[in-house]
């Protein structure tokens, strides 16, 4: 399913407004839509530079794989940040179980992974041990499943970006966060390994998480469950 944001130029924003539409700096006020479920992540905000707004309303829902996809500068980033809290929409509020996200301080709840980022100091294995104890099986059965068993003792600044990319994928995936958010994951990978994400993703969306994923990939967009386009 394929969902289409409103490009809102000025002279549309000042037509809608005549029929109540709210407009920046303005104060809105949300209920809780007909199918709210605890947990679920709601969204009523408008967001982007004054001349081309997006009025995004909408509820990701638990244990679903979302893509969002348009060209560079559509704003699927700035998206991505407001509905993790690390930035504020021109007006609106973005919502988990009642809590606007931006008071959300703990990371157990949701994450949104950019860039890679790792410890200088730690190499590739031991940034796994940090979330999977390495006397239990799941850690070497995840160095396998993204190829890193030959680079475990490697410093991570030592590797390729190719190699840089599945190692933090593959930490940051092994302990996931019930909501994840990911910025064009598919940077530095070839479309082996961005077919491998996906079925990690998809993996986790059956098992209770919600994944929203801003991407260029056909391939990430061709597995996710809904599409929404900017």
């Amino acid at each position: 399913m394929e969902w289409t944001l409103w490009y809102l130029g000025t002279q549309l924003i000042t037509s809608f407004n005549s029929h109540g539409l709210h407009k920046p700096g303005d104060t809105a006020i949300i209920g809780k839509p007909d199918n709210y479920r605890e947990g679920e992540l709601h969204t009523d905000i408008t967001f982007g530079p004054k001349d081309s707004q997006h009025n995004f309303s909408f509820t990701f829902h638990q244990g679903t794989f979302y893509t969002i996809t348009g060209p560079n500068g559509a704003g699927k980033t700035t998206l991505l940040k407001i509905l993790s809290g690390e930035l504020s929409p021109n007006c609106g509020e973005v919502t988990l179980a009642d809590t606007a996200v931006h008071r959300i301080k703990s990371v157990d709840q949701l994450i949104l992974l950019g860039e890679p980022v790792f410890y200088p100091e730690l190499s590739v294995g031991e940034h796994l041990a940090l979330l999977v104890p390495p006397q239990e099986d799941r850690y070497h059965a995840i160095l396998n499943e993204w190829d890193l068993t030959s680079l475990a003792e490697r410093s991570t600044f030592s590797l390729s970006s190719g190699e840089r990319q599945r190692a933090f994928l593959a930490t940051q995936l092994s302990d996931a966060r019930p909501i994840v958010m990911l910025d064009e994951p598919e940077r530095h990978l070839d479309s082996r390994w961005v077919k491998k994400l996906s079925s990690a993703l998809k993996d986790l969306s059956r098992r209770g998480h919600l994944c929203i994923v801003a991407t260029h990939s056909d391939i990430l967009t061709s597995c996710s469950d809904e599409t929404i386009t900017l």
